[in-house]
Formats: structure tokens, C-alpha cells, sequence
């Protein structure tokens, strides 16, 4: 995390998510810019290599998630409520 605090002026703030999860909540200027999510032990158990999933604040998760799916792009996890996080989806552009 250091280096992407270095690189971008962030300053993270560690959260746990539930379940033994965590991730760091990278703010810049006291507004949340990104967060980096520790990868699960059930992913690298499965084999998943290391990936950047990339976040976005946006004013409406619905209206993002509806929006995206006008535009052709698809939901691989749907709306979700997730604990010290908020509401999330996981989209996929085209």
C-alpha cells in the first residue's frame, strides 16, 4: 500500500469487511478515492493469481449497475450491502 499511498498522495485506512476480510480505504484530501481489497485464501487456494479489481465512489451504485447494463457491460456480482464498506457491485465493461 505504501507505494500507491507515495505515488498518488494517498493515505490508507485499514477496514475489516467481515468474514476476515480486509481492505484499505485510500482517501486523498479526506475523500475516499480507492480501496485495495486483501485477496481471499478461498482465491488462492483456487489458484487465482494476484488481479487488481478497480473501485469507483459514485453518487448511485443502482444507477451505475443500470447504467452499465444499458451500455451492454454485465454484473459478475450483483448489488450488495457490505459491512464498514457500503453498497457495491462488480461490473464488467463490454
Amino acid at each position: 500500500m505504501a507505494f500507491y499511498d507515495a505515488l498518488f498522495g494517498w493515505v490508507g485506512e485499514p477496514t475489516e469487511t467481515g468474514a476476515g476480510m480486509y481492505c484499505h480505504i485510500q482517501k486523498l484530501n479526506s475523500l475516499e478515492v480507492a480501496a485495495m481489497y486483501q485477496q481471499g485464501d478461498e482465491e488462492k487456494q483456487q489458484g487465482v493469481p494476484p488481479h487488481w479489481i478497480v473501485c469507483f465512489g459514485v453518487d448511485s451504485v443502482d444507477l451505475s449497475a443500470n447504467k452499465a447494463g444499458f451500455l451492454r457491460g454485465s454484473a459478475i456480482v450483483p448489488l450488495a450491502d457490505v459491512s464498514g464498506i457500503g453498497l457495491f457491485a462488480v461490473l464488467q465493461s463490454p
